[in-house]
């Protein structure tokens, strides 16, 4: 399935997006807190919240943490690389566990992947007026846990975090 994922541009302190699917529908509104520590929260279009994103504070390398309710689904962890941009999944979960997603140098385009199978693509668009992305989901069990990866790719790689 293939999402629509689109940063309003007119926010002065708080990330904002929606979430389209192909009919061009809004599915998932994401809002950032104004609080320390940093979390973006994803919500459906009732306004109840489905998926929290958290930005882990004080590590070597940038990590956030992608959750439903209190309970860590995955953790990305942005690996230092020259001319990649990669990052490692780890989670309890072993169908999520050690997912690798590879980057294009300017974090523009990237695979979610294991063992050449691919689970989702993202891809920016080049010439837009605020952040706009395809997410191409080919495992809709855990579309929204990608969803999740996505915008905190976008946060970890765009935004300087």
């Amino acid at each position: 399935m293939k999402y629509f994922v689109e940063q309003k541009v007119l926010t002065l302190v708080r990330a904002v997006f929606k979430v389209y699917n192909e009919q061009d529908e809004i599915v998932y509104n994401v809002k950032s807190s104004l609080t320390i520590p940093r979390r973006l929260m994803i919500f459906d279009k009732d306004e109840n919240e489905v998926l929290r994103i958290r930005k882990r504070y004080f590590r070597a390398t940038p990590r956030y943490d992608v959750m439903i309710g209190k309970e860590r689904q995955v953790r990305i962890i942005k690996k230092i690389r020259m001319f990649k941009k990669k990052f490692i999944l780890r989670s309890k979960n072993p169908e999520l566990d050690k997912i690798i997603i590879d980057g294009d140098i300017i974090g523009k385009g990237f695979e979610i992947a294991r063992d050449n199978e691919v689970f989702a693509t993202v891809n920016k668009k080049f010439f837009s007026i605020g952040d706009k992305y395809l997410v191409d989901i080919h495992d809709e069990q855990y579309a929204l846990i990608y969803l999740g990866i996505a915008i905190a790719i976008d946060e970890m790689v765009h935004k300087g975090k």
